[in-house]
């Protein structure tokens, strides 16, 4: 049971409702909307890093991406994404030139 008498606090105390209208739920239009638009990236790096343990050498890691570009390229029209094809033939660039596969996986995940 809460106690509703003078001198307590109000029912709302300390629910984080302190009174702050929210535009949203006042349906007030967004005058300036602070979400950027960040174009959609693939992040073939941290892909490639969940298949560390079974492609443990080079050659595998390019066999794997070889693999995935092919799928990207065989799907059909409605389903293909260039910017995804393009992030895997990068990849591949990448992890053809990088000292080692751990080199290639983190020079994927700065970009």
């Amino acid at each position: 049971m809460h106690d509703t008498g003078p001198g307590s606090p109000p029912e709302n105390a300390g629910d984080g409702s302190d009174g702050t209208p929210l535009r949203r739920r006042e349906n007030r239009p967004v005058t300036f909307d602070r979400r950027r638009s960040v174009p959609a990236t693939f992040d073939i790096g941290a892909a490639l890093e969940l298949h560390l343990d079974q492609c443990k050498t080079r050659r595998s890691m390019i066999n794997l991406l070889e693999q995935w570009l092919a799928e990207a390229r065989n799907r059909d029209q409605a389903s293909q994404n260039p910017e995804y094809a393009a992030a895997l033939e990068r990849a591949l660039e990448v992890m053809g030139k990088a000292p080692d596969v751990e080199t290639a996986i983190v020079m994927l995940q700065r970009r």
